[in-house]
């Protein structure tokens, strides 16, 4: 079986992969960033998942919140 960084480097060499990979940059930062200090504050997925959603859930209501 083919280690899976292994496989990663390769398709890396592919410019279309890498692109795509590229794209996504900012969401894989976001995502650590995210993981990061739910760990440090010593929350679950689930506990983080509610908060956010109770806090943003009126800003989004309210046109606050950037649109995509």
């Amino acid at each position: 079986m083919t280690d899976i960084r292994v496989l990663h480097r390769k398709w890396m060499e592919e410019p279309a992969y890498r692109s795509a990979y590229d794209e996504l940059d900012a969401e894989f930062e976001l995502a650590h960033t995210l993981i990061e200090v739910r760990s440090r504050v010593g929350l679950t997925q689930e506990e983080s998942t509610e908060r956010i959603t109770s806090e943003a859930s009126p800003r989004i209501e309210q046109g606050m919140m950037p649109h995509r």
